[in-house]
């Protein structure tokens, strides 16, 4: 059983099937069966008594009845990958836990669940380890995912440990209730102290690991608002409202300034501290800060599953990214 929520370099979200004239008045299995090519009432049929396929954003039965116009999204996959996890012992920097979920702050270069070239040494691989109770929903290769991180990104996660939680959580990333700010270091120097990107994100159409602005995209938004300005660098927080995959990076890229050390669509692959104080490339004060993008989720708001209680998590930023920060303010503070 697979549902996989959004957030800044998730999947691409619930699949939606928009209910035609024709398709009216049809049980949902069957409109299920025949439109999204899954060819298993049976797989169909548990999906939407578990919720991973709803009508209009509501849970209902296999023998429901369509009705023309009717949104149905499927947050399922049809195939999940049933082979076995391996625990192991990968360390873990847990937040907060209670019976429902835990919430992670998420270490940089790590993969949130396996896929290709990343079959071990995950997030999913180190929860399997570390934590007794997880949600099946997704699958056994990614027990208790609700959402997750790009590899090079850090900070906040939040892990269900139980179906019902994790069908809360999914519910809120779809009706967008679940607030996210991000902190990231980009090249160049903002011209604006807030800048609002509403465009539409989809696959590359000639790159298919990458993401890009196109017509025939998803609808993406997110806010920035610049925090502090360097000699060729700014600071600044992300609140997206959408979640597509790599929305903040490609967002910031179109504007110009792409995340320093962005690997996909940034100008560097890494940050020194010559960068900073403009030393030459031997000089021997001259070090490395930074070798992954500079994108840390710092907070992450939502409803707890069971109690229902308003809550936020967060996450310091990490020491590479706070190194080069560190670097700019000490270098800005030294100019004359």
């Amino acid at each position: 059983m697979m549902v996989q929520s959004e957030l800044d370099g998730a999947e691409d979200g619930p699949r939606v099937l928009s209910v035609e004239a024709d398709r009216a008045g049809q049980r949902l299995d069957v409109f299920v069966n025949e439109l999204a090519g899954w060819h298993s009432r049976g797989r169909i049929k548990d999906q939407i008594k578990l919720g991973g396929i709803t009508v209009n954003g509501k849970v209902t039965k296999p023998s429901h009845r369509v009705r023309e116009g009717d949104l149905v999204q499927i947050c399922a996959e049809p195939n999940p990958d049933d082979s076995e996890l391996i625990p192991e012992n990968i360390p873990l920097e847990i937040i907060f836990e209670d019976t429902s979920i835990a919430v992670l702050n998420k270490a940089p270069f790590i993969v949130v669940h396996p896929g290709a070239g990343h079959q071990t040494g995950t997030l999913a691989n180190a929860l399997a380890h570390h934590l007794k109770e997880l949600s099946d929903v997704s699958g056994p290769q990614r027990p208790g995912i609700v959402h997750r991180l790009d590899r090079d990104t850090s900070g906040v996660m939040c892990v269900a440990k139980t179906n019902r939680a994790h069908y809360a959580i999914t519910t809120q990333f779809q009706e967008r209730t679940v607030e996210k700010t991000y902190y990231a270091l980009v090249d160049g120097v903002m011209e604006f102290d807030e800048y609002k990107v509403d465009e539409p994100i989809g696959r590359h159409p000639a790159q298919p690991t990458k993401m890009a602005i196109t017509p025939k995209g998803r609808q993406a938004f997110t806010k920035f608002m610049v925090l502090e300005r360097f000699d060729g660098f700014t600071y600044v927080r992300c609140h997206p409202r959408t979640g597509r995959t790599h929305q903040i990076r490609v967002h910031l890229a179109h504007l110009g300034h792409p995340v320093i050390c962005d690997k996909q669509y940034g100008r560097r692959q890494r940050m020194d501290y010559g960068d900073v104080a403009h030393l030459a490339p031997g000089h021997p004060e001259n070090r490395k800060l930074l070798a992954r993008q500079a994108l840390h989720a710092a907070t992450l708001t939502l409803n707890h599953p069971l109690k229902g209680e308003r809550m936020t998590f967060e996450a310091p930023l990490t020491d590479d990214f706070q190194s080069v920060l560190d670097a700019l303010r000490e270098t800005r503070r030294a100019r004359p």
